[in-house]
């Protein structure tokens, strides 16, 4: 049993006063499946990074194996891919790379093609198993699933199963669950690790925080009790010790001596009552406080008009199959597809006029749509900047990134420095701003920790807004959408290649 062991880490970012880590030790095994969760800003990268040793950092790390890290950039990606591959490791020959092809439903003709021609989701495949040829190494796998569709992800879960021992950052509970055999939870000051997957560690937190939670209310009441016995004890010298003045023929020696008795009395009550708050203070540190987030959309009326009929859209040559719906009031619309079908260029229609599509769409002029982009990339600039910019009511923006975790010292932080969860937590609040009729979301769970998207789901299923969304996480997708409201977007690429595949099933 080889172990990595971390002792006594502290780490502080230097345009940062406060910690990402302080005083904290792990231990695990490099055979593992860890999932590594937690809140966006608590420092799942840095974590990656400081086992990459890129970092500074207080404490002791031991790995007994080298570190591999995915995801890693690739020089010159207009190469072919075959040329790539085989500087990586020139020891693997090309069936040994079609082996892994196949267990990724990658086309061979990816191997021939050049790298950045390749859609993000292809690219992802092909660099993990770049990654698990490097043998020998203990792999760390930051958020591989924001750019995989549904099923794309579940080859790529049951990929990591059969690998040796990694920690995975990853958001997408279905995901997780299939994949990892600990969780690695990154608390608000504590760093956890327990045996199972993401459903089992979800159970036993449930379990705890509804414990916690009523340890919590007892812990107040104890502190609100301590205060006040301090307060009650400091004011007894002064009342023996104002009976000297005003009391005739009184022995002032003996009530002078009685007071500063008194006091160093109550001093030393005061002293245990303040170390017994400060230690059911620390009690108080880990609770996760998952704050409910609300929504004031625009009434969607009967005679408003979202209409789609034989819609396709055109970038020289058709992208994908019509497509056609009518969005009523309430409608949570789900848009499915795989990678490089076109779904995020359908829903582009609906704002944007440069669009070129065939078929009807009708969108009644009064509606208001409000859009998340899964681009983070326009989050820039001061926040105060950000919120003129858009023209966001302040106060209700403010509370709302407060609700999703961001914590106020981060609002005078530079937004461009905000991590990619942070950025698309910015992007939902502004929109959680907007009073609108109908709600796009292209892919607004990417980057989100756990926490958030539950709130996002509970938000969707309290105040049901009117949404159109693109979203791969089955456990969202299962739990906000109904069997009706889901469009499975069909692309001609992927069609003709499934309609090949029959044939050849066929004949053979």
């Amino acid at each position: 049993m080889a172990t990595l062991t971390f002792n006594q880490i502290t780490f502080t970012y230097s345009n940062s006063s406060v910690p990402i880590f302080k005083d904290c030790s792990l231990t695990l095994d490099t055979q593992w499946h860890c999932g590594l969760i937690g809140r966006n800003g608590r420092g799942k990268t840095t974590l990656l990074k400081l086992l990459m040793k890129e970092l500074i950092y207080d404490g002791t790390i031991h790995c007994p194996l080298s570190c591999a890290y995915f995801p890693f950039k690739i020089t010159q990606p207009e190469r072919m891919t075959a040329s790539i591959l085989k500087e990586y490791n020139p020891m693997i020959e090309k069936w040994q790379w079609m082996k892994e092809f196949s267990f990724l439903e990658l086309k061979e003709e990816c191997f021939d093609r050049s790298y950045h021609t390749l859609s993000l989701g292809e690219q992802t495949k092909i660099m993990l198993i770049m990654l698990f040829f490097n043998e020998r190494a203990f792999y760390l796998i930051d958020e591989p699933t924001n750019h995989l569709d549904s099923q794309s992800r579940m080859k790529v879960a049951d990929y990591l199963s059969t690998k040796q021992g990694f920690i995975l950052v990853s958001h997408d509970r279905s995901f997780l669950d299939r994949c990892v055999d600990h969780i690695v939870s990154i608390n608000a000051s504590s760093i956890d690790v327990q045996k199972g997957n993401y459903s089992q560690w979800k159970l036993n937190y449930d379990r705890k925080m509804q414990h916690e939670f009523a340890m919590n209310e007892q812990t107040k009441k104890d502190i609100k009790r301590l205060n006040y016995a301090k307060i009650q004890t400091a004011t007894w010298s002064d009342k023996v010790e104002a009976t000297k003045i005003g009391q005739g023929g009184v022995d002032r020696g003996y009530i002078g001596h009685k007071a500063a008795k008194m006091m160093k009395r109550s001093k030393s009550l005061e002293k245990r009552t303040n170390k017994s708050i400060e230690s059911k203070t620390k009690l108080l540190l880990d609770i996760e406080k998952i704050e409910q987030l609300k929504l004031q959309s625009l009434p969607f009326f009967n005679h408003h008009q979202f209409m789609f009929r034989d819609v396709c859209v055109w970038f020289n040559k058709p992208l994908h199959s019509p497509v056609s719906f009518d969005l009523k009031r309430g409608d949570r619309l789900l848009i499915e597809g795989k990678n490089g079908s076109g779904k995020s260029s359908l829903i582009r229609c609906c704002y944007d006029s440069t669009m070129k599509y065939s078929g009807e769409i009708q969108i009644s002029s009064q509606l208001v749509i409000s859009y998340v982009s899964q681009d983070t990339s326009l989050v820039q600039g001061t926040m105060d900047q950000f919120i003129k910019l858009h023209q966001l009511e302040e106060p209700l923006f403010k509370a709302i990134l407060r609700k999703l975790g961001i914590n106020r010292e981060q609002f005078d932080i530079e937004l461009s420095l905000y991590s990619q969860g942070q950025k698309k937590k910015v992007l939902i609040a502004k929109s959680l701003c907007d009073q609108a009729h109908v709600y796009i979301w292209d892919e607004p769970l990417n980057y989100l920790d756990v926490h958030a998207r539950e709130q996002v789901e509970q938000l969707i299923m309290m105040f049901e807004p009117t949404m159109i969304i693109i979203e791969h996480d089955t456990y969202f997708q299962s739990k906000i959408c109904t069997k009706k409201d889901i469009l499975r977007l069909k692309g001609y690429l992927f069609f003709l290649f499934d309609v090949i595949q029959l044939l050849h099933l066929f004949f053979t």
